[in-house]
């Protein structure tokens, strides 16, 4: 995991940009898991709960645009005309997850997460190994934890009952790479094929948050 700090007024720009936005967004994800919506956040009188709100930012946008710019720093190979960028706010933490696309699971690519939301109880952790599923549900459980090595104890510090909530403590099995803190300006990448997941903000009386959620392909590069 890669991590830049860019000006305040640059995420102040992308805010007002993010409000503008807001009520365009119509990409509603839904936990409807009774079981998982009881246990971890205490949810018994409903049958769904809306997890993610996205909307796409368009190209060619001062949105797209100012999001290329504050980029910068990384040195990304993919054209910014080619990224994936979401407008997201979330009201649960996302379970660990890869990105992979399931259509083309070889072609990996960068995550980068712009926070919009400033909390330092709000995080976001990368592991070091790489799976190419697009299920990544699979992949856990095809390992064999019970002959694993314990490397951290990352669950005692941070709420991620989110993580794999069936067994939540597959998240102190795995190689941590780095942990990205929801501060002012703060922004984080990670590969697509690299697990990562929230911790369980909801627990800590957090509402939602909001974040850029930027997404690019190694097989787009920038045209010289």
């Amino acid at each position: 995991m890669d991590s830049i700090t860019v000006p305040h007024e640059k995420i102040d720009q992308l805010r007002k940009h993010f409000d503008e936005a807001y009520d365009s967004l119509e990409d509603a994800q839904w936990q409807i898991n009774k079981e998982l919506l009881a246990k971890l956040y205490n949810i018994t009188d409903k049958e769904k709960v809306m997890q993610t709100k996205r909307g796409i930012m368009k190209r060619g946008t001062d949105a797209h645009k100012l999001v290329a710019e504050i980029l910068e720093p990384f040195n990304i190979k993919a054209n910014p005309d080619g990224w994936h960028i979401n407008y997201a706010r979330g009201f649960l933490p996302i379970a660990m997850h890869v990105d992979i696309p399931e259509h083309n699971t070889n072609n990996d690519g960068d995550t980068i997460l712009i926070p919009l939301t400033f909390d330092d109880r709000i995080k976001t952790l990368w592991w070091k190994c790489h799976v190419y599923e697009a299920v990544f549900d699979f992949w856990i459980e095809k390992q064999d934890w019970a002959n694993k090595k314990k490397l951290n104890n990352i669950s005692e510090k941070y709420d991620l009952s989110n993580g794999f909530w069936r067994k939540p403590e597959v998240v102190d099995y795995m190689p941590l790479d780095g942990i990205g803190d929801w501060s002012k300006g703060n922004i984080f990448k990670g590969r697509r094929s690299q697990p990562h997941c929230s911790n369980n903000f909801v627990t800590s009386g957090i509402p939602y948050k909001d974040y850029i959620l930027i997404q690019t392909q190694d097989q787009s590069y920038r045209s010289e």
